[in-house]
């Protein structure tokens, strides 16, 4: 649940660059989002259970690879959507910037981001999806790490265990 807390004292603090028009707005879709994908995987808990800690008798270790995995590829997904953002927010100050120099306004970045409507912005999907998914996809590696621990304990299963049941597997 930190990612879904996380967004307001960056928004505020202003820790991220965005526009000033869109910092509400951004702000209020990656906490709702990040509560939703936290309240699907305690809803799927069970489920991904099941995928992490599959039995000694299964043959196939697939899904608990593919659960391996997932955190880290989401952990990246994250710092790519991080550079995607950094790189869709600075062609957008670059159009934006143009516009603003042909108007006499003043086309610093800080400037550009401070004053800039909806209507000078022009397309925010990619800034908006890209912004979002650094959240998101944190958050989900984050939860399926966290939920992993918590079924763990509740399975009363220890790291011993574990490991034992992968090594067998593994020759």
């Amino acid at each position: 649940m930190g990612a879904a807390a996380l967004p307001i004292p960056v928004a505020k603090f202003h820790f991220i660059p965005a526009y000033e028009v869109l910092r509400n707005i951004l702000a209020t879709y990656v906490s709702l989002f990040c509560f939703l994908i936290a309240g699907y995987v305690f809803y799927s808990r069970h489920s991904i259970a099941r995928w992490m800690f599959q039995s000694l008798k299964a043959k196939a270790a697939t899904g608990r690879r593919v659960m391996a995995i997932l955190p880290l590829t989401l952990i990246l997904l994250s710092i790519v959507c991080a550079l995607w953002y950094q790189s869709a927010l600075t062609d957008s100050l670059q159009a934006v910037g143009y516009a603003f120099r042909r108007q006499g306004r003043p086309d610093d970045p800080a400037s550009v981001l401070q004053t800039a409507t909806f209507g000078e912005i022009g397309t925010g999907l990619p800034l908006l999806v890209s912004y979002l998914g650094v959240f998101v996809a944190a958050e989900a590696a984050f939860l399926l790490m966290a939920i992993r621990e918590y079924m763990q304990d509740i399975l009363k299963l220890r790291d011993a265990e574990i490991l034992r049941v992968s090594n067998s597997r593994a020759q």
